[in-house]
């Protein structure tokens, strides 16, 4: 059995306002070198793990589940809910982990989901 000893959010009242750049993609590479995101991704059922060898199974279409969750994060107009996607926690990790997080927002109100919008500089949409 695996156990996540990485970040760790209550990610139920915190949102994050974040930065991916339009180039970033992940492979099945980036992930299988990151243990923190690979408990993650356990802990969100997205991927497996081996009952003989107890290592991770990561398959190309978690890889591109992930990156079309980052790709709706590139848009101005993205936003990923926590209740919607089942990846959310892993996704944080790898928005966290690449520094792509501008701001990050606790929400004591409580019962609320947690929120990743893209950052927009309105100030750039003003000039065009």
């Amino acid at each position: 059995m695996k156990i996540r000893h990485g970040f760790v959010s209550n990610s139920s009242s915190t949102n994050f306002i974040v930065v991916v750049p339009k180039d970033f993609k992940l492979t099945i590479k980036d992930l299988e070198k990151d243990e923190d995101i690979l408990d993650a991704l356990y802990e969100d059922e997205i991927i497996d793990c081996s009952d003989d060898t107890e290592e991770y199974i990561v398959t190309q279409e978690a890889v591109d589940d992930l990156n079309s969750h980052l790709n709706v994060l590139k848009k101005e107009d993205g936003e990923i809910y926590q209740g919607d996607v089942p990846a959310f926690q892993a996704i944080v990790e790898i928005l966290e982990k690449r520094n792509f997080v501008v701001m990050r927002m606790d929400n004591n109100f409580g019962g609320g989901e947690g929120l990743i919008l893209p950052f927009v500089d309105q100030r750039l949409k003003k000039r065009k």
